[in-house]
């Protein structure tokens, strides 16, 4: 959308309107372009904050013995 300085003066709401609704506004002094009104970008996603860490629980321990699970591995080669 373009307009002028006087436009602008005149119909700031319309205008505001417009950019709200993500139109971007190229404002004109004269045959001059003076300013460009755009749209506010998405918030960015919050970075995490240390106090928000929760660590994940851990597995349940194991009911066997990994060295019996390795020595009868070993013996089957």
């Amino acid at each position: 959308m373009k307009v002028t300085v006087e436009e602008l003066r005149e119909r700031l709401d319309d205008v505001l309107a417009q950019v709200e609704q993500g139109n971007a506004v190229d404002v004109y002094s004269g045959e001059k372009k003076v300013a460009t009104i755009d749209p506010p970008e998405a918030p960015a996603k919050p970075i995490p904050r240390l106090g928000d860490y929760r660590p994940i629980p851990l597995p349940e321990p194991i009911d066997f013995d990994p060295l019996d699970l390795l020595m009868e591995d070993r013996r089957k080669r």
